[in-house]
């Protein structure tokens, strides 16, 4: 069955997308400007005389990617989300969950030839959270259906993986869902990968970026051409014992900052095909580099995209996954998310395919 975004179903039978994994609280640090008296006003306290900052929580890690992929898939699936706190964010301590710091600033983007005003973050100010050994809370799936027919997993590294009692429970054995799991570091360890291996891997679809193979040992060039780090990507994670593990998961989709991505498929535990999708006036970086900012959310968008992309998908089939993943990560290119200033190129990538098999 194909899913049509346009159309509005009823939730009850609607397909189902559980959201789970690592959550946290980003707090948004903004400038404010200090107040002038006005004869027809009261006067402004002394600390309003000063410029200062304002603080605004909101929703991230594991959170806001539901809301992304809720956004993306608009009505014609349910998305289940981590449970909401009981208490408003800002009221919740760094014991509980862990606090992500971001001071914003003020910069502009030409769009028609205007000028329009937007907020970037212009230094990320590190974590807060529980004193060491104490672990942050891990949310549930608030009203998790053991049938939904995508599981996507946001494993920061932070207790998710560790938690066995809050993973979906789509994943019990004998389940069968679509799994995208967008990982960090350390890669391809701890209980829930072990899961998925013995469970969904047949049926998972990993999703991690360049920097976290390079900061695992990966050899992958930056910045001399597209098709070179593509290749440096290919022969680490095909020849590198480390990545053994990884070589074992059907798909891994892996992007190069906002500017490329690559989707690799294995076949019998080495890469067997690839596809390399980048912007041919820019290298890896330089639309940051470039001054327009940095933000937070980038990959949980694009994974929210890549959930739509699979929620259109009409069976688990390798071919059919292959296909819905490539409209996916093509997606974000033709809705402007990686602020291109040419049209994105694609290119099928040469890999020597086991021996005996046809790719």
């Amino acid at each position: 069955m194909v899913f049509n975004p346009d159309t509005k179903t009823n939730p009850q039978s609607s397909p189902k997308i559980v959201v789970a994994g690592d959550v946290c609280i980003d707090w948004l640090s903004i400038p404010v400007e200090s107040l002038v008296s006005d004869v027809d006003s009261p006067p402004p306290m002394n600390w309003q005389l000063r410029g200062g900052r304002h603080m605004y929580a909101r929703r991230g890690g594991a959170c806001l990617t539901a809301d992304f992929a809720e956004a993306a898939v608009g009505g014609f699936a349910s998305v289940l989300k981590p449970a909401q706190a009981e208490f408003p964010l800002a009221n919740l301590p760094p014991e509980k969950i862990i606090h992500s710091m971001l001071t914003l600033g003020r910069n502009d983007r030409e769009r028609d030839k205007e000028k329009v005003p937007y907020w970037v973050v212009t230094q990320f100010d590190g974590y807060a959270g529980p004193a060491y050994p104490d672990k942050p809370e891990v949310k549930l799936v608030e009203n998790d259906d053991p049938d939904a027919r995508i599981v996507l997993l946001d494993d920061a590294g932070n207790g998710f993986r560790d938690s066995k009692d809050a993973w979906p429970r789509a994943l019990k054995q004998g389940r069968t869902p679509l799994v995208l799991y967008k990982v960090r570091r350390p890669l391809a360890k701890g209980p829930l990968w072990e899961h998925l291996r013995a469970f969904h891997l047949d049926r998972t679809i990993a999703l991690l970026s360049a920097d976290e193979l390079r900061g695992e040992g990966a050899s992958i060039s930056r910045g001399l051409s597209w098709e070179k780090t593509a290749i440096d990507l290919i022969l680490s994670l095909a020849h590198e014992p480390r990545f053994a593990a990884l070589r074992r998961c059907p798909f891994l989709i892996i992007p190069l900052a906002l500017e490329a991505a690559v989707l690799v498929r294995n076949l019998r535990d080495r890469p067997s095909s690839a596809q390399l999708w980048y912007l041919p006036n820019c290298t890896e970086g330089e639309l940051l580099r470039s001054g327009r900012g940095e933000m937070s959310g980038f990959d949980s968008a694009f994974a929210a995209a890549l959930t739509k992309a699979l929620a259109n998908c009409e069976s688990s089939q390798p071919g059919q996954i292959d296909q819905a993943l490539s409209e996916g990560i093509g997606e974000p290119t033709r809705t402007g998310f990686w602020l291109m200033h040419a049209r994105p190129q694609r290119q099928v990538l040469h890999v020597d395919p086991p021996a005996g098999i046809s790719v």
